[in-house]
């Protein structure tokens, strides 16, 4: 019998973003390649992200390259890196972990996002097979993201457990786990090595994580010893 809910964040917890982000950025350098004729706006776009450009990374590139731009492109290329079907891959502890705890304990998915680019990346990563709930936040309203306790209130009305029969995994201090601590779920940090945002974030005690592990393969031994 199933006991326990192991909840997980999707981005930067079970792929990489960055590869996300760079695979939106190969699309829409093919928009701007057909509409502007430049065939190196891919790598003029990395070089901005990487130099630390993250808001604004399509205004500054456009400007870079000497391209006159308004609100409707800047809309355009959005709408495009949105849209696009990511090529994307998970971590490689993810499906031996989800097929081991997936005997175990109910899973399922919480994630924050733009409603199509997240059902996007469920999709080219193959895990709605592992998840007996996967929830969008975006699909209820931005207000419901995290850190809102909303989706994991959900979880727990459909799983009708209690915050002392949850786990969430995530990786991002600024909103994974405020919600979950909040509910007195147990909250675990995976610290990837590449991960995209937040590696150095000034966290009150409501937004630590009370576990942190390096490998989601250290996970199922955090959950036993709960």
């Amino acid at each position: 019998m199933k006991n326990w809910l192991v909840a997980f964040d999707l981005d930067d917890t079970l792929y990489p973003e960055r590869e996300y982000v760079f695979s939106g950025f190969g699309a829409v350098s093919e928009l701007v390649k057909r509409r502007f004729g430049i065939e190196d706006f891919y790598p003029e776009l990395v070089k901005t992200f990487n130099g630390g450009e993250r808001k604004k990374t399509f205004n500054a590139t456009l400007k870079k390259c000497g391209i006159k731009y308004d609100n409707t492109l800047i809309r355009d290329l959005v709408n495009c890196y949105r849209a696009h079907f990511p090529n994307i891959k998970l971590y490689d502890d993810v499906v031996p972990t989800l097929q081991c705890l997936k005997r175990k304990y109910h899973l399922a998915l919480i994630t924050d996002g733009y409603l199509q680019a997240q059902r996007s990346k469920v999709r080219a990563l193959n895990v709605e097979r592992f998840f007996e709930k996967i929830i969008y936040t975006d699909q209820y309203g931005k207000e419901y993201w995290k850190p809102s306790r909303f989706p994991f209130q959900m979880v727990m009305e459909y799983f009708s457990a209690e915050g002392n029969e949850c786990a969430y995994v995530g990786d991002n201090m600024e909103k994974d786990f405020i919600g979950p601590n909040r509910l007195g779920w147990l909250t675990v940090q995976i610290k990837r090595k590449e991960r995209q945002y937040y590696e150095n974030v000034f966290a009150n005690d409501n937004q630590r994580p009370q576990v942190s592990i390096d490998s989601l393969t250290a996970l199922e031994k955090v959950l036993k010893g709960r």
